[in-house]
């Protein structure tokens, strides 16, 4: 399984797997002021998952869906589906 550090740790460009991070989210900056198809900056977001398995995949120099295939398998065995 893989997961993100929700809700305060974000891939920062400071981390060592900044680089290897493909997709990127729009952000704004003030949380009170919810936008549809924006994230808050800084914040890790559910949909930030998506970062965290390209990061994978670039370690373990493999195809990113790969990697989703291999968390979703070990998922539905883990909650028994």
């Amino acid at each position: 399984m893989i997961e993100t550090d929700c809700p305060w740790c974000e891939i920062k460009a400071t981390h060592a797997g900044y680089a290897m991070i493909k997709t990127t989210f729009p952000t704004k900056k003030d949380p009170k002021k919810w936008a549809e198809g924006h994230c808050v900056k800084n914040r890790s977001e559910p949909c930030h998952i998506i970062q965290v398995a390209e990061v994978i995949a670039k370690v373990k120099d493999v195809d990113v869906n790969i990697v989703a295939d291999h968390a979703f398998e070990n998922s539905k065995k883990l909650f028994k589906f």
